[in-house]
This record gives structure tokens, C-alpha cells and sequence, in this order.
């Protein structure tokens, strides 16, 4: 699959804005995949620090990968990003079933004090 362009968005403050969200709840935003045999995209996480494996487990929207079909946005809508730390990658798959590499790390390390409710963190895509 050609180079993923990932535009996470993970914002607050400290990166490019704040967005308001109810407590507890994450949004993920990237960039869309422009292959013509485009099918989804898989959000993976864990908790234990950055990089591989994402094997997260135990949030209400499932464990890692989370396959979220062909959107460019996710929301946690109950995760306890004061109480842990989380890492999340995307990967786009193809109609064959091709699974792209891992896009950049994005994380909730450092979130909290966190305004009250919600967040949505940008980074920028390579």
C-alpha cells in the first residue's frame, strides 16, 4: 500500500487547539487513505508505553485492533485517559485484506490536568 498519511488527532491545547468533548471521551482523526481499493482502517492501543504490540484490552469499544470500516474518525467514548496512559496507532487494510504499516504514535501521556471533558490531540502526519 502506498505511504499511510495519518493525521491523528488526539488535540488539546498544547498541540494546535481545544475541541470540547463530554468526560472521558477521545477522538482519533486522520488523514483518508486515497487507494482506489480502499476498505478500513484498524485502530490499535495498549497502555503499557509506546510502540509495539498494541494488544490493549478492556475498553468498551473492544480490544486492539479496533475495526472501525471506512472512516476517518473514532471516538473513546469512555476511556480513563486521567488514570492511565494510552499509545494509539491506525493502519488502513485494502480489499485484499492488505494491512498497511503503523501510522505515527499518538498518546495521552501528559493529558492530565486535562481541561474539563474530553479531548482531541493533533499531531502532524509525516
Amino acid at each position: 500500500m502506498k505511504r499511510l498519511f495519518l493525521l491523528l488527532v488526539l488535540g488539546i491545547f498544547l498541540a494546535v487547539g481545544v475541541s470540547a468533548a463530554p468526560e472521558n471521551k477521545l477522538g482519533l482523526a486522520w488523514d483518508a487513505n486515497t487507494e482506489s481499493n480502499l476498505a478500513g482502517y484498524k485502530v490499535y492501543y495498549n497502555t503499557r508505553g509506546p510502540g509495539a504490540p498494541y494488544d490493549g484490552v478492556g475498553q468498551a469499544e473492544g480490544d486492539s485492533p479496533i475495526d472501525v470500516g471506512n472512516v476517518t474518525e473514532f471516538d473513546f467514548n469512555s476511556i480513563d485517559f486521567r488514570a492511565k496512559d494510552f499509545w494509539f496507532v491506525v493502519t488502513a487494510y485494502n480489499t485484499e485484506g492488505l494491512e498497511s504499516g503503523y501510522s505515527n504514535e499518538v498518546t495521552t501521556k501528559g493529558l492530565f490536568p486535562a481541561a474539563p471533558g474530553g479531548c482531541v490531540l493533533r499531531i502532524p502526519s509525516n
